[in-house]
């Protein structure tokens, strides 16, 4: 069977049960496939936002450019949205052979793949910043149903840093100070679990934070918040965060306390006040004679 597959949906940060509406069906003569148009409507759950272990809540919406893939025994299939930038439910249409059960997962990816349930998902080692947010498609979350609805679950966490200081941040990276891996190949099966686990040894302990050319100028009185995609798990060893302007002088902070990413939820360290005091040669230079500039997350 061949479907014209159209689903409204809810934002990436909600769990969205779908419902699904038969619009007509219509043979076209004997051995050809029937053609059946669906329309879904998202009904969100109570869970309308990321949370935060703070007690905040991040408003997502959906933006130009953002699509799902959609899986089942016949194959893989892109479905771009068609409606609904700038508000938490979009519209999504694609041209899909078969029926379900469907796997899906937003944003779509070329290097998502499909076997026997599960889906790889590339995590970059590098993700953009984005004002009070992660950036956009960094967050992926996937789906399962026998049906044409579908209930989106989030894949990974987000660790927030939130600075003061002086200076234009360039980039900031991330370092789990243990052997947990941040980036790489993950696997997802979302018909038992939506929580992404590593599937083999590629991948960097590591995630850099990039703030473009111009950077992102902090502020001594307000601070600034830095948000970074990171899969679900426990990290027992904690992490260390380098953050160098874009002149080129650094600041170290750290934590050997362990911490915990939970898949849909933002992990916020506490407020800190930097000072840029050191070059980022220098660093590199004493940091090989086991010199380290701490500020304690």
């Amino acid at each position: 069977m061949k479907n014209v597959f159209i689903t409204t949906m809810a934002a990436l940060s909600m769990l969205a049960m779908v419902s699904c509406e038969k619009k007509d069906a219509v043979k076209e003569g004997q051995g050809e496939l029937v053609s059946t148009t669906f329309v879904c409507t998202a009904t969100p759950t109570e869970k309308t936002a990321v949370a935060s272990e703070d007690g905040e809540t991040a408003t997502i919406v959906w933006s130009n450019g953002d699509d799902i893939k959609v899986f089942n025994a016949t194959g893989g299939y892109v479905c771009p949205m068609t409606k609904g930038s700038g508000t938490s439910e979009a519209v999504f249409e694609g041209q899909c052979e078969g029926t379900g059960p469907w796997t899906a997962i937003c944003p779509s990816s070329a290097a998502n793949a499909y076997n026997n349930g599960a889906i790889t998902i590339a995590l970059p080692a590098s993700q953009d910043y984005a004002y009070k947010t992660f950036a956009q498609g960094a967050m992926p979350c996937v789906a399962y149903s026998t049906s044409n609805q579908l209930m989106f679950n989030h894949v990974c966490g987000a660790l927030k840093l939130s600075l003061k200081g002086e200076g234009t941040i360039g980039y900031i990276k991330i370092t789990d100070r243990g052997a947990g891996k941040l980036n790489g190949e993950f696997i997802v099966t979302p018909e038992e679990s939506a929580v992404a686990v590593k599937s083999g040894e590629d991948g960097t302990n590591a995630i850099q934070l990039n703030c473009g050319t111009d950077g992102v100028a902090l502020s001594t009185t307000n601070a600034t918040d830095f948000w970074f995609v990171i899969p679900a798990g426990a990290f027992s060893s904690g992490f260390e965060a380098v953050v160098v302007t874009t002149d080129g002088k650094l600041a170290k902070l750290g934590t050997h306390n362990a911490q915990t990413i939970s898949a849909g939820v933002v992990k916020p360290m506490q407020e800190l006040t930097i000072e840029f005091n050191k070059t980022a040669q220098e660093w590199e230079f004493k940091n090989t004679q086991g010199w380290e500039m701490v500020q304690v997350l």
